[in-house]
């Protein structure tokens, strides 16, 4: 970040909220240049590489564009998680050992007989 702020001759800003600025700059922009990221938020050259792997790979908010240019991809950018096949329920008998399903099915069968 900039020198000045080490300093104290400015306000200290975190890398979390350069990355939401940025991300609010590349929402209405669309697209925006490296340097214009390094001017606007005086960035040397790790700051830069951390804001761009963060966009891209981290939030996947964003693609690189020739490495020169940041383009916004949005909520497009994170595919959606396959869906879950549905866990069939295990049948009682594929679960019950084969004595207690065997009481089961007697009782029953003597319940039935009583109503």
């Amino acid at each position: 970040m900039a020198e000045r702020d080490r300093r104290g001759e400015g306000a200290v800003v975190t890398f979390e909220e350069v990355v939401d600025q940025a991300i609010a700059m590349l929402q209405r922009r669309g697209r925006v240049t490296y340097r214009m990221l390094k001017r606007q938020f005086d960035l040397d050259d790790e700051a830069l590489a951390d804001l761009r792997f963060e966009l891209i790979k981290g939030q996947r908010l964003a693609g690189d564009e020739d490495g020169d240019v940041l383009v916004w991809l949005g909520d497009a950018a994170v595919p959606p998680l396959p869906a879950a096949a549905p866990v069939p329920a295990p049948t009682p008998l594929g679960y019950t050992p084969p004595y207690l399903a065997e009481k089961i099915l007697t009782s029953r069968s003597t319940l039935e007989g009583e109503l």
